[in-house]
């Protein structure tokens, strides 16, 4: 944030951002109102001029040095590394994943949102639809690469897809999912994924710039963002590299100390300390912890917003709040789409199980997107989510393939599947017809 000019005046050493509560992880809203960036005027201006350079140093200056050295540690066999050099090699790689690598992933996320915010009030200020002139993105580097990588496994040779998705999970950013090269099935989960990404043909409506036809100074900052937004992409992809370094380095440590996994129900400062003496008490620790997921996950999931009303069991003060009509923000998508809702509940959401029985054309209606919901969401027509925002993987995923999203919607609770919904392109969610025997008798 201070290298890009935002007055970040708080410490790096404050209390958490985000708490675990009863195994599901929440945002401390009063921590994240204390952390909020503010950027003056001259700065704002100084930092729209930067960005492409801040692009052209991502792509040319960082992005070949740091592709050399994590290539040369994805080659190494950490088990077969002494016990006091996997120590060493686990300190090296998470304090340079932290300091380093996400540090510069961070900064084009920052400067990706930055783009969007001012783009979208550019747009809006002249009357224009954000959700619309939005849409049209470059494709990243999994799109440009995995049809011919998916082909020459094909052939018999996995090595291009290896290198291009082997790295990646159905949930990135978890240590404990498994990486996708170490699966059996790697080609199928590329064939999953090139099946799922944007065709040639384009949704209706204006997609160029020269369709467009926006003022100079807007479609430049328009252009900046669709840009920035790929590079966010792409700058995500590489950095979870480096994170698939750090899990093989935990499974070789749990390998050394006999854990049987319980490693990934360990701290990071705990597994750093892990030795022979203190194995036994972390494993016990490890297998409590363990105990307590696997209660906590068969519950059902507190709501989205937590209050302290929740937390004491007064449901029934929170249910007496005012609570807002359905209504959140269109992130995506052009028009009002009607389709029947298939809602899920936040346990399956959280699973990212496939939505049993979706059908084409339905509307998603769930807490979040999960990212394994990628052929889901292709098949319906829109979704409408609690959680998400501008530049979530699933809402850029969905801008991609021009379906209408809205996010931060409220009262979703309210809807049954089977309703009639129209998703409307002020954000808006009306209830056309509730669900019944209409929809039961189309069903069979």
């Amino acid at each position: 944030l201070r290298s890009l000019g935002f007055d970040a005046a708080f410490s790096e050493d404050g209390p958490p951002l985000h708490i675990t509560v009863f195994g599901r992880l929440y945002t401390d809203r009063i921590a994240q109102t204390l952390r909020a960036p503010r950027i003056s005027r001259f700065a704002m201006r100084r930092l729209e001029k930067a960005l492409p350079d801040l692009e052209r140093a991502f792509r040319n200056e960082f992005l070949p040095s740091y592709l050399r050295d994590v290539r040369l540690l994805q080659a190494t066999d950490f088990t077969r590394l002494a016990t006091r050099d996997l120590h060493e090699v686990f300190t090296r790689i998470r304090r340079r994943f932290i300091e380093e690598t996400h540090g510069e992933v961070s900064r084009v996320n920052i400067a990706a949102q930055f783009a969007i915010d001012r783009a979208r009030e550019a747009l809006l200020a002249g009357g224009y639809d954000p959700a619309v002139y939005l849409t049209e993105a470059g494709a990243s580097e999994v799109e440009r690469h995995l049809p011919a990588a998916l082909a020459e496994a094909k052939s018999g040779s996995s090595a291009a897809l290896q290198e291009l998705i082997g790295h990646r999970a159905a949930l990135d950013y978890e240590l404990c999912a498994p990486r996708h090269g170490e699966s059996s099935g790697l080609i199928a989960i590329g064939a999953r994924l090139s099946a799922m990404l944007p065709g040639p043909e384009k949704p209706a409506g204006p997609q160029t710039q020269a369709q467009l036809q926006l003022p100079a100074g807007t479609a430049r900052k328009v252009a900046l963002a669709i840009s920035l937004q790929t590079l966010k992409e792409d700058a995500k992809h590489h950095g979870l590299r480096e994170l698939a370094v750090l899990r093989a380095v935990l499974v070789a440590l749990d390998q050394r100390y006999a854990l049987d996994g319980g490693i990934f129900h360990l701290a990071l400062d705990e597994i750093a300390c892990l030795d022979t003496v203190s194995a036994a008490g972390l494993s016990e620790l490890a297998r409590e912890r363990a105990a307590a997921h696997q209660a906590f996950a068969a519950s059902a999931p507190l709501p989205a917003t937590l209050t302290l009303a929740h937390l004491e069991g007064a449901h029934q003060a929170h249910a007496a709040e005012v609570r807002e009509p359905l209504h959140g923000q269109r992130v995506s998508g052009m028009g009002d789409v009607v389709g029947r809702a298939r809602v899920v509940a936040a346990k399956d959401a959280e699973d990212g199980q496939p939505i049993a029985d979706l059908r084409d054309g339905e509307i998603i209606v769930a807490p979040f997107l999960h990212p394994a919901w990628l052929p889901e969401l292709v098949r319906a027509s829109g979704a409408a989510v609690s959680i998400g925002g501008w530049l979530s993987h699933m809402t850029i995923v969905a801008r991609e393939h021009g379906k209408t999203m809205i996010v931060g919607a409220h009262m979703l609770d309210t809807i049954e599947t089977g309703s009639l919904v129209r998703l409307c392109t002020d954000g808006r969610i009306e209830v056309l017809e509730p669900a019944g025997i209409a929809y039961a008798s189309a069903a069979e």
